[in-house]
């Protein structure tokens, strides 16, 4: 059976460790990996989900009145309208796809790091190991700064409209 170069140890799983506390982080960062790995997955498949039905309820609406179900039924292309509508203002609510690019960069950025770590890594340095740490949770905390910047923005707005 191949293995997945995605799966979050591929990189790492190989590597002859001699201390605890680069075992133990490697170990983390795979985690953060995973975690990361499947929100992406997750909001990819809310956004596609909630895509496909709000296109398909749309294509309904000229079906329903060509075949002229509206006329014994008026409600119905308004349904399929307010359905619509409905998709889309969760997607917009729940900022899906802005979820999915964050998660999904983040995966990479993580994913990228412990390949390169993995592949400089031929004996233990201390001074990798450091320099990986480092980019780790630069990454790690860029992330963390955009959702707390987002917030903030997005708090702003509503106070500003609300007033």
């Amino acid at each position: 059976m191949r293995k997945k170069t995605e799966d979050a140890d591929y990189y790492i799983q190989d590597l002859p460790f001699t201390d605890a506390q680069e075992k133990k982080y490697l170990t983390v960062v795979a985690n953060y990996i995973r975690y990361y790995g499947q929100r992406a997955r997750k909001c990819k498949i809310q956004y596609y989900t909630l895509s496909v039905l709000k296109f398909l309820t749309l294509g309904a609406i000229p079906v329903i009145e060509s075949a002229g179900v509206d006329a014994f039924y008026p409600w119905a292309s308004a349904g399929a309208a307010a359905v619509s509508i409905l998709m889309e203002s969760i997607m917009g609510l729940w900022h899906i796809k802005t979820k999915w690019t964050i998660y999904r960069d983040t995966y990479n950025s993580l994913l990228r790091e412990q390949r390169k770590y993995a592949v400089k890594r031929q004996g233990f340095c201390r001074q990798e190991f450091d320099k990986f740490c480092d980019t780790i949770e630069n990454i790690i905390k860029a992330e963390a700064q955009y959702w707390k910047e987002n917030v903030r923005s997005s708090g702003k707005k509503e106070k500003d409209t609300t007033e």
